[in-house]
């Protein structure tokens, strides 16, 4: 990434195409800091996963109880950018080992 915000101070990143990674994958959310919009889960997987107080429930890899499904930042803690920080981290491990058991 180049840049995060423009001149006007407004959220407008910008990458380098130089540094692009493709990771396949069947699905992913990104989350910018907005309320949980779990319509994009669908109502299956939604009502399959662990909930609490609204909250997404997961391990201390990140992982659901979906095993295939893992989740971090706000849709588990809330609005705190310092955890939702450091569980995407811990989360991106917990990915990485898992892909690299599955080769």
């Amino acid at each position: 990434m180049t840049s995060i915000f423009d001149a006007e101070g407004r959220f407008a990143p910008k990458y380098d195409d130089s540094q692009e990674l493709i990771h396949p994958g069947e699905m992913v959310i990104e989350a910018i800091g907005h309320p949980p919009n779990v319509s994009l889960l669908g109502q299956n997987l939604t009502e399959a996963l662990e909930w609490n107080l609204g909250r997404l429930n997961i391990n201390e890899a990140g992982r659901t109880s979906e095993p295939w499904l893992w989740a971090a930042g706000d849709m588990v803690r809330g609005p705190d950018v310092v955890s939702a920080v450091a569980d995407n981290h811990r989360v991106a491990e917990s990915i990485n080992e898992y892909l690299a058991l599955q080769e």
